[in-house]
C-alpha cells in the first residue's frame, strides 16, 4: 500500500512540475491528490522543494501541513536536516503554518544533530504564543548558549507583567547565563520589584552579572541604593567601574556625594578616577565644599590621595566649583582648593590665583603663589612682588615664583630681601635672584652675594657660593661663546654649517646643574641646598612622597615629587 502511495506520489509531484501554471486543471488535481496522499508523500514532497519555481513551491508547502499532526510530525521534522536549504526553508514555512500539532515537540529539535537550528528557532518564534513562556523557559536552561540567547529572545517577545514574580524568583539560581538572560528580559518592566532584584545582583561575585545588572538599572527610571552603586566605583573590574559612573551620573542623587568620600580615599588608582569622574558631571561647589570638609580630619595621606585625583582628572564642573571655593570663608576649605589648584596648573585659575595672594589665612597665600609660579603666568608678578612686603610666612613662597616667572626688573625689589632677618627669605631670595641675573646684571648681582659666602651662617654661605657658580656658569666666556654659536645656528639668513670643532670648543668647558634622581636618594642627602632626606614614606600614582628635615627651620616636613 505504502508503494502505492509513494508511486502516486511521484506522479503527482511529477504531473505539478510539468505544468505551465498552477491554476491548470492537471496541476490542480496533482495538488488534490498530494493533499489526501497520507504521510507517505511527505518524503517525496520534501524533496520536491528543491526542483519547485515559487508558485509550485507554495502548492508543495501546502500539501505538507495539510498533512502535520502529531504522528507525521517526525517525518517532517526529518526535513529540517535536509541537505537542500530550499527543502529546510519550505519545511519550516509548513510547521509556521501548520496548527494540528502539538507545538511543543518543536521544543525538542533544539540541539538534534542534523537539524537546522536557525530553522526550528524561526518555527518557533511563529509558535511562541501557542507555547507560552513556561516551556520556553524550562528549555532554555538545557540547551548550548546560542539556543539559550535565540529563546531568551522569544520570551522576551511574548513576556507578561504576570511572568515577573516567576522571572525575579529565577535570579538565585546558578546558572549565570540564565540569570543573566532574564535581567535582560525583566529590563522592560520599570517594576520597584524588579529594581531591587537588580541590585541584589550587584552585589553577586560574578562580574558579568554585575555588568548586567547595571546596564539593565541604566535604563529604568526612580532612585536606586546609591551606597551600593558608589561602592561599585571600587569593583575590581574597570567595566564594571564604568557602567557604576555612568548609572550614578544619569540618578544625579543628592546623596551621592556622601558616599563618593570613600572612594576618593580609596588605595585603588582606577577607583578614586572612576569618583572623579562622576564628580566631573554632577558636582556643584556645595558637593565639593561637603567632600574637602569630609576629608579634612583625615590622615594626610588620604587627603594627598583625593586632592591628587580631583587635580589630575577634574574636569571643568570640578575645577569650577574649586575656584568658586577659593574664597569660601572655611580656612580649611580654602586651602584644600588651593591646594588642587596647585597641581591642574591650570591657566583659568590665574585671576582667583591672584586674589588668593591676598587671603587672610598665610598658608593659602603661599600655596596661591607657588601655583602661579607653577603656571607661569607673568600677569601674576605685580601681585607676588607686593607679596615681598607683607606676612613673612607668606614671603619665601613668593620669592620662589618670582624667580620662576620674573625677569631682572625686578631684581631691585629682590636685593634686599637678601638682607633680611628671616633666614628662609634670604634664602629663597638668594635663589631667585641668581636666577633672574641677566648678563648685564651679572657683576653686581655677584658682588652684593660675595659677602654672604663668608658670615656665619654655613647655609646661607653655601647657597650663596652655589648662587654665584651658577651665575658664573651662565655668563662665563665659554658660556657666551656657546650661545652665540647656537644664536648664529638658528639664524635663518645663514646657510653655512658650523665647525663641530668650533661648537665642541665652546661648550666643553659649560657647568650643568645636576638634575635630581630621586631614585638614588640615601638618608641623610640634601636635596636644593635645603632639605634633609629622612626616608620616602609613599608612592602613588601621581608621584612619591618624602620626609624631609628643612635644615633651614628646623623642622620636619612632606615633600612630595
Amino acid at each position: 500500500m505504502k508503494f502505492l502511495s509513494t508511486l502516486k506520489a511521484e506522479r503527482s509531484i511529477a504531473q505539478l512540475l510539468e505544468e505551465p501554471s498552477i491554476d491548470t486543471p492537471a496541476a490542480r488535481k496533482a495538488a488534490e491528490s498530494l493533499k489526501k496522499g497520507g504521510s507517505g508523500v511527505i518524503p517525496k514532497v520534501i524533496d520536491a522543494l528543491a526542483m519547485a519555481d515559487k508558485d509550485q513551491t507554495t502548492v508543495l508547502v501546502e500539501a505538507l501541513a495539510t498533512q502535520l499532526n502529531d504522528k507525521t510530525f517526525p517525518e517532517l521534522a526529518e526535513g529540517l536536516g535536509h541537505s537542500n536549504q530550499r527543502c529546510v526553508t519550505g519545511v519550516a514555512w509548513a510547521l509556521s503554518s501548520a496548527n494540528g500539532y502539538s507545538a511543543t515537540q518543536l521544543l525538542n529539535l533544539l540541539g538534534q544533530e542534523g537539524v537546522s537550528t536557525p530553522a526550528v528557532i524561526e518555527v518557533l518564534r511563529t509558535k511562541k504564543n501557542r507555547l507560552g513562556v513556561g516551556p520556553l523557559l524550562q528549555r532554555a536552561y538545557e540547551v548550548e548558549p546560542r539556543e539559550k540567547a535565540a529563546l531568551f529572545k522569544i520570551i522576551a517577545e511574548i513576556v507578561t507583567d504576570a511572568n515577573v514574580p516567576d522571572l525575579i524568583s529565577r535570579l538565585t539560581g546558578k546558572d549565570t547565563a540564565v540569570r543573566i538572560h532574564l535581567m535582560q528580559v525583566l529590563s522592560q518592566f520599570d517594576r520597584p520589584d524588579v529594581a531591587q532584584a537588580l541590585e541584589q545582583q550587584l552585589k553577586d561575585p560574578n562580574k558579568a552579572v554585575r555588568k548586567t545588572a547595571l546596564s539593565v538599572l541604566m535604563a529604568m527610571e526612580g532612585q536606586r541604593d546609591v551606597k551600593l552603586i558608589c561602592s561599585l566605583l571600587s569593583d575590581p573590574d574597570l567595566e564594571v567601574q564604568s557602567r557604576a559612573v555612568d548609572l550614578l551620573v544619569k540618578l544625579r542623587d543628592p546623596d551621592t556625594m556622601k558616599y563618593l568620600v570613600d572612594v576618593l580615599k580609596d588605595e585603588n588608582e582606577y577607583a578614586r578616577r572612576s569618583a572623579v569622574e562622576v564628580l566631573n558631571e554632577i558636582a556643584e561647589p556645595d558637593s565639593i565644599r561637603h567632600l574637602l570638609n569630609a576629608i579634612e580630619d583625615d590622615d594626610w595621606w588620604v587627603r594627598s590621595r583625593a586632592s591628587d585625583a580631583l587635580a589630575t582628572i577634574g574636569g571643568p564642573k570640578v575645577m569650577d566649583a574649586v575656584l568658586q571655593l577659593i574664597r569660601d570663608q572655611n580656612e580649611n576649605i580654602r586651602r584644600s582648593a588651593i591646594e588642587i589648584l596647585n597641581q591642574t596648573k591650570d591657566e583659568r585659575a590665574v585671576k582667583h590665583l591672584i586674589d588668593a595672594t591676598t587671603d587672610d589665612d598665610w598658608w593659602v597665600r603661599e600655596r596661591a603663589a607657588d601655583a602661579l609660579g607653577e603656571i607661569g603666568d607673568a600677569k601674576a608678578l605685580p601681585a607676588l612682588l607686593k607679596m615681598l612686603g607683607g606676612d613673612p610666612r607668606s614671603v619665601p613662597a613668593a620669592l620662589r615664583a618670582i624667580g620662576k616667572l620674573g625677569n631682572d626688573q625686578a631684581l631691585s625689589q629682590l636685593l634686599p630681601m637678601i638682607e633680611r632677618p628671616e633666614k628662609e627669605i634670604r634664602i629663597e631670595a638668594v635663589n631667585a635672584v641668581s636666577k633672574l641675573t641677566s648678563q648685564k646684571t651679572a657683576d653686581t648681582i655677584k658682588a652684593k652675594l660675595q659677602p654672604l659666602m663668608s658670615g656665619s651662617d654655613e647655609t646661607i654661605a653655601r647657597i650663596a657660593t652655589d648662587a654665584i657658580v651658577r651665575i658664573d656658569n651662565r655668563f662665563s666666556t665659554t658660556s657666551v661663546e656657546a650661545a652665540q654659536v647656537t644664536d648664529r645656528i638658528s639664524e635663518p639668513s645663514h646657510t653655512l654649517l658650523v665647525d663641530g670643532a668650533e661648537l665642541e670648543a665652546a661648550t666643553a668647558n659649560l657647568g650643568a646643574s645636576p638634575q635630581l634622581d630621586i631614585t638614588t636618594l640615601k638618608p641623610g642627602d640634601v636635596i636644593e641646598s635645603r632639605y634633609r632626606f629622612i626616608e620616602q614614606i609613599g608612592k602613588g600614582a601621581f608621584g612619591t612622597v618624602f620626609l624631609v628635615e628643612d635644615i633651614v627651620v628646623e623642622e620636619r616636613l612632606i615633600l612630595k615629587f
